[in-house]
């Protein structure tokens, strides 16, 4: 039995400002069957842009589990920000934020550089440095004043 695999690539071949600006909602769907890839344009649906999302949380759910019980036991924030499963959550870009919030909010830990590498910005004032709680509540307070609604990937953990 062949196993499918599929992405949701942007279309290069469709521009809405700009020379190569891809316009949002057209994407193309890479599928591979065993060995044969196919490609075909679809059209901005909703459905696609949900399949993304979910995608795209089925891999952040992974990576912040394998994140959580690899290190643990680490005393040390570098060693912890360096692990491969935080760089691949770094790697989904702006997308990671509301999910990275989303921690925050309901399984905190210490996500705080990967955001201010996301953002490029560090709500977190010198006198709140150290003090988990309110790092945690600096950032959440951010995403308020930003009208970002953090998004919990993992609802039904405790």
């Amino acid at each position: 039995m062949a196993r499918q695999m599929s992405t949701y690539l942007p279309n290069p071949s469709s521009t809405d400002s700009g020379p190569g600006a891809p316009r949002w909602g057209a994407y193309q769907l890479r599928s591979w069957y065993g060995g044969g890839a196919t490609t075909s344009t679809i059209g901005p649906t909703l459905g696609v842009l949900i399949v993304v999302d979910l995608q795209k949380d089925t891999w952040f759910r992974s990576w912040a589990d394998q994140w959580s019980r690899e290190t643990a036991h680490l005393s040390s924030h570098s060693t912890r920000r360096r692990h491969p499963a935080y760089q691949q959550i770094i790697g989904l870009g702006r997308a990671a934020i509301p999910m990275l919030l989303g921690e925050l909010q309901h399984h905190p830990d210490f996500w705080f550089s990967a955001l201010r590498e996301l953002t490029g910005e560090d709500p977190v004032e010198d006198h709140m440095r150290g003090k988990f709680d309110e790092m945690r509540d600096a950032w959440l307070e951010w995403a308020r004043r930003k009208q970002i609604t953090p998004r919990n990937v993992r609802p039904n953990l405790p």
